[in-house]
């Protein structure tokens, strides 16, 4: 029996957990950092995992003594994953909380609206999460020298994920996503490498992510019966979407950015799962669980011991962004914005992911994918690829 998940819900106990978060150390020898993300809305899920990741890796730096002999504090605003709160909430933590970099803003569009506050602002932000493709070419010297985005995008996981599906003998594929820069991008960039490798695209779907339909689509995608099904969802449409795909019995392998864990454990049924409903499909993501590293089993047991639950590729991101702005700091030499700065382009981290990641003159990290798969109903990682 597949063990289920209890996340924190409702707006009073989040409130009460973020208030509780931001306390730290009270003495004001502290270096203040901002987190914006989806505390509430479609892409909760993922902001709560992005919060559980910054945390534990805040604990660990401040009880090793901290960084430059201070604490790291954070405060939190919510953005609900929309580009007009995402620009209240930066501002929100320039002016009121007066933090000296800020980690954001969890989705593509949030984080695009976020970027000319910060260069104004001339406060540094670090996305770990936003991977949408149109970011590239708005972070980076002579750009937006305050931007920096420290996972690999959807361009390069995308080549990563269709060089795989060639080799396991693809022919067609048909894309769904949800109706935002993150959707649309992800699709577009998706579809572009399936076309190039001479798999035909049959069919390409975009829902409303917070009233996502599906009977129209599930009924197209019967019968057109694409090989693959490429996935680019957030938390709220993607387990939408799954609960009317086992109804269906559309058995149709998904791929793309797809997030099998939290599809096999929120869900799917144990019986579907079991009687190889989803077995087939891959994914390509920035991380899994399944990752066989000696890094990677040690930080899944310290996740495992913290949160009864093992790390989501958005509580990874959030964890090794903050060790990477920590080292920053250091190189910095002072906690000033500027300092920060100028410390993120000297950085290096050895990622548990295998490699040494440092920000280009374009502020992109370069790092491994991990092509993960469905078998006999269970996750299994097929191996990485360079993303």
């Amino acid at each position: 029996m597949m063990q289920r998940r209890t996340l924190p819900v409702g707006a009073l106990a989040l409130s009460v957990a973020l208030a509780t978060a931001c306390q730290g150390a009270a003495d004001g020898h502290s270096i203040k950092i901002g987190l914006t993300s989806s505390f509430t809305g479609p892409a909760a899920l993922y902001g709560t995992e992005q919060r559980w990741g910054v945390e534990m890796a805040a604990e660990e730096i401040n009880s090793a003594g901290g960084v430059l002999g201070m604490e790291i504090e954070f405060a939190f605003e919510d953005n609900r994953c929309n580009p007009t709160e995402a620009v209240k909430a930066v501002n929100a933590l320039i002016t009121q909380h007066e933090v000296k970099a800020i980690i954001g803003a969890l989705c593509s569009s949030a984080t695009l609206a976020a970027l000319p506050v910060v260069k104004r602002a001339e406060v540094p932000l670090i996305t770990s999460t936003s991977t949408a493709a149109s970011i590239t070419d708005q972070i980076g010297e002579g750009v937006n020298r305050w931007a920096f985005r420290s996972t690999i995008a959807d361009d390069g996981m995308a080549s990563s994920m269709v060089a795989f599906l060639k080799e396991e003998g693809v022919k067609s594929i048909s894309v769904i996503g949800e109706d935002t820069d993150y959707g649309r991008g992800g699709a577009e960039v998706f579809s572009a490498a399936v076309e190039e490798h001479g798999i035909e695209v049959l069919s390409t779907d975009f829902v409303n992510p917070t009233s996502p339909e599906f009977t129209a689509i599930i009924t197209k995608l019967k019968l057109n019966k694409p090989d693959r099904l490429a996935v680019y969802f957030t938390s709220t449409p993607l387990t939408a979407f799954y609960r009317q795909y086992e109804t269906a019995r559309l058995n149709i392998p998904g791929t793309g950015r797809l997030n099998i864990d939290h599809v096999l454990t929120n869900v799917l049924s144990d019986e579907f799962v079991a009687s190889g409903g989803f077995d087939g499909t891959t994914s390509v993501n920035p991380y899994s669980p399944e990752l066989d590293s000696d890094a990677n089993r040690e930080f899944v047991a310290r996740f495992r011991d913290k949160y009864d639950q093992n790390p989501s590729q958005i509580s990874f991101m959030a964890y090794e962004v903050v060790h990477l702005l920590a080292e920053a700091i250091r190189q910095g030499g002072e906690p000033t914005s500027a300092a920060i700065r100028d410390g993120l382009r000297k950085a290096k981290y050895e990622s548990m992911m295998g490699k040494t990641i440092f920000f280009d003159e374009s502020h992109q990290v370069r790092n491994y994918a991990v092509v993960s798969g469905v078998k006999d109903g269970k996750l299994v990682f097929l191996g990485l690829s360079e993303g």
